[in-house]
């Protein structure tokens, strides 16, 4: 090899080492440059990481304490609310003994005034009807009152009205119905108009248990194998009847009682036909009737109308036969007409039931017959004096 070939091959050889270490420097400063980069971008994601951690942790942190925070409200808003409670309910117990105590002065003021009008009463009642036997009274007094050993109980029970009427159905052995309570029962086949008015409702029972009182006591119990319903309502179709009594069954008697005027009378017009249908059957094959009607005149027969026999006709009150037209109308109303006037008049009535007079026989008639039938009729009784006897 020449001189010049040797120099142009070092020459060769040193421009590729230059190539190679210029090539080498070159991809170290790319290489170096990109882990840079990288190694700069990751400590981006790595300073981000940790800047979402911080923030993790400081809303935790937070978190906490606000729920500590919300808990310790909470305890003590729950405190309050105890508190608060405590006080209520104190205060609700200390008005609820103060409306016990109210009530209990409202029921013992009541009870003294129930107790002095019936006293009252008691004493306008004896000046003018002779006087029911002790044996009587003792037993009115000895009943249990309503008002001891007082248990709260549900709405229906405590009821003034429905209180009122279980009191006459115990005392006198009796049932009373009235509004829904009638059912399907249809007296002389009428559809009445029912009674829920309470006020009147408890009106009529006042009066029914003042009229009862009359009789003797136990009296409604001697009816053996006949007991009385009593239905009260407020008006029946034309105003056919003001008093019904239903005997279709004997065994199961119904008096059916509308608002009027004369409830009173009506109501014992109607026990009296209650009474005849028990004479009925006691005193069979004999009836209630024959002695009664042998009283009457000759020439009379019940369904014709003769004024002049009537009580009262024309400002004539002696010799009457009769005390109206309706009495004229069957042997039946008459009995019930004149009883009526035997226990619900307050007085002996003017010339009614004078000593020899038609309608004092009548009444002495009926007088013995209930003695003689109803065990409870053995002493005095309401209308004996009413009857003159």
């Amino acid at each position: 090899m020449t001189r010049k070939q040797i120099i142009i091959s070092i020459i060769a050889i040193l421009l590729v080492g230059g190539l190679i270490t210029s090539f080498f420097l070159f991809g170290k400063n790319f290489i170096d440059k990109d882990s840079s980069r990288e190694y700069q971008e990751q400590e981006k994601i790595e300073d981000n990481h940790s800047k979402e951690e911080t923030s993790l942790e400081n809303e935790e942190t937070n978190l906490e304490e606000y729920v500590k925070e919300t808990e310790e409200d909470s305890d003590e808003n729950k405190k309050d609310s105890d508190e608060v409670k405590k006080d209520e309910n104190k205060k609700a117990e200390e008005n609820t003994k103060k409306d016990n105590q109210v009530t209990d002065n409202k029921t013992a003021n009541k009870e003294e005034n129930k107790t002095s009008n019936n006293q009252n009463k008691d004493t306008n009642i004896n000046n003018t009807k002779p006087s029911t036997p002790s044996s009587n009274k003792d037993n009115e007094n000895n009943k249990p009152s309503d008002n001891n050993n007082f248990v709260e109980k549900p709405k229906e029970e405590n009821d003034e009205v429905d209180t009122l009427r279980k009191k006459i159905e115990n005392t006198y052995g009796i049932t009373i119905k009235y509004g829904n309570e009638l059912g399907s029962y249809r007296p002389k086949r009428l559809t009445p108009t029912i009674l829920t008015d309470k006020e009147k409702i408890k009106k009529e029972l006042n009066l029914i248990n003042n009229e009862l009182k009359k009789y003797p006591t136990g009296f409604f119990r001697d009816f053996s194998g006949m007991p009385l319903t009593i239905y009260l309502v407020s008006s029946v179709p034309g105003n056919v009847f003001s008093g019904f009594t239903d005997r279709e069954f004997m065994s199961d008697i119904k008096i059916t009682l509308t608002e009027n005027y004369f409830f009173e009378y009506t109501l014992n017009h109607e026990i009296m036909h209650y009474i005849d249908a028990y004479l009925e059957i006691k005193m069979y094959p004999a009836n209630p009737y024959d002695e009664y009607m042998a009283l009457n005149p000759l020439d009379f027969n019940y369904g014709t109308i003769n004024k002049n026999y009537n009580y009262g006709n024309n400002g004539v009150i002696k010799g009457a036969y009769f005390i109206d037209d309706y009495a004229q109308s069957s042997v039946r109303e008459d009995r019930a007409e004149l009883f009526k006037n035997m226990i619900t008049r307050l007085y002996k009535p003017v010339g009614m039931f004078d000593d020899g007079e038609v309608l004092q026989k009548k009444a002495l008639i009926i007088d013995k017959q209930i003695r003689q039938y109803f065990k409870s009729a053995n002493g005095t009784t309401y209308w004996d004096k009413i009857i003159g006897k």
